[in-house]
């Protein structure tokens, strides 16, 4: 992943700007870890993606709802959609499954920049 972005994103993570939410990339204002990746790229970078409403409250970016599409993951340099790291670990189910918070997951992508 490339160094500034993970800077930029471990920030935003710990910024307390964003609600953290589950299943979804932004559903009703709340984000996963990747659903603020996916803001802050392509809000913020301005990466030209399309973002339109999906199911009620639920916004998707480039037609992806749960996983980061693939401009974001071209931008980012990331190795796939659901934030892999290491052999089985991934950002999605640190965020949805194991119930880690934003920090807690901000300090796995400091930890991990070089894997994601």
């Amino acid at each position: 992943m490339k160094t500034d972005i993970a800077d930029r994103w471990i920030a935003e993570l710990r910024s307390g700007k964003y609600k953290q939410g589950t299943g979804r990339l932004n559903r009703n204002g709340s984000f996963c870890c990747l659903g603020v990746l996916c803001e802050m790229v392509a809000v913020e970078a301005g990466v030209k993606v399309t973002q339109d409403i999906y199911e009620p409250e639920c916004v998707r970016y480039d037609e992806e709802v749960a996983g980061v599409p693939e401009k974001i993951m071209r931008y980012a340099d990331i190795k796939d959609t659901l934030g892999s790291y290491g052999s089985s670990n991934l950002l999605s189910k640190d965020n949805d499954i194991f119930g880690a918070s934003f920090t807690e997951i901000a300090d796995i992508i400091e930890a991990h920049k070089e894997n994601l």
